[in-house]
């Protein structure tokens, strides 16, 4: 796991890195929070408008398991909007987490997903939008998940997004 703790940290740096070099022009929006809504897992994310075609943010999901544990995903994400004079912005990015599944009992599990995105957010106005993105993955899985069904192994793996956000 040490290989891979390196290969997500030189993943997360290179996106921060990038969206302060593409942070540009200044934009009427500043942040706004996300609900974005994957498969059965919903996220809470917080966009910060770095430039006029640069958002970059943190994103957060929490699912509580009964009385078996709790599931927390952590993660940011760097989205380049191509064209930022239209309602409809479609844009490119990248996104990195951590998915950690904390047992009552035994081990915390702890995967790591980064990968590239794509798609595009229809503003109706300065201050609501909503979007749809499709993910390519690369995920690097514990050696007690289940997540993936490739416990100690890589995947590559393709999700899908539908979010609205709010901006102030």
């Amino acid at each position: 796991m040490k290989k891979s703790s390196v290969v997500f940290t030189v993943i997360f740096f290179s996106i921060i890195i990038s969206s302060f070099a593409n942070a540009q022009e200044s934009s009427k929006r500043t942040w706004g929070l996300s609900a974005a809504v994957s498969q059965t897992q919903l996220d809470i994310l917080a966009p910060v408008w770095l430039g006029g075609k640069n958002v970059f943010g943190p994103g957060i999901g929490v699912i509580n398991i009964g009385g078996s544990g709790t599931d927390l995903h952590l993660g940011i994400f760097d989205r380049v909007y191509l064209n930022v004079e239209k309602d409809i912005k479609p844009y490119i990015g990248a996104r990195a987490g951590v998915l950690l599944l904390m047992p009552k009992e035994g081990d915390t599990v702890t995967d790591y997903i980064a990968g590239i995105m794509g798609g595009g957010e229809y503003f109706f106005s300065d201050n609501f939008s909503a979007g749809v993105e499709a993910q390519l993955n690369f995920t690097i899985s514990d050696e007690n998940s289940t997540r993936f069904g490739n416990p100690d192994e890589t995947n590559i793996n393709t999700a899908s997004v539908i979010f609205v956000t709010v901006y102030f």
